[in-house]
């Protein structure tokens, strides 16, 4: 796991990128909040 270069819109903090599959989802540490592309569900 390794730190974004995406903010979270919320915290402002780097989302947390954890590899699932092919692709990876994107985490915010303090919210939870989740980010992925379209073509990663």
């Amino acid at each position: 796991m390794e730190l974004s270069t995406r903010l979270c819109p919320l915290c402002h903090v780097p989302f947390l990128q954890i590899p699932v599959g092919d692709g990876s989802i994107e985490i915010c540490e303090k919210c939870q909040g989740t980010f992925f592309e379209f073509d990663e569900l």
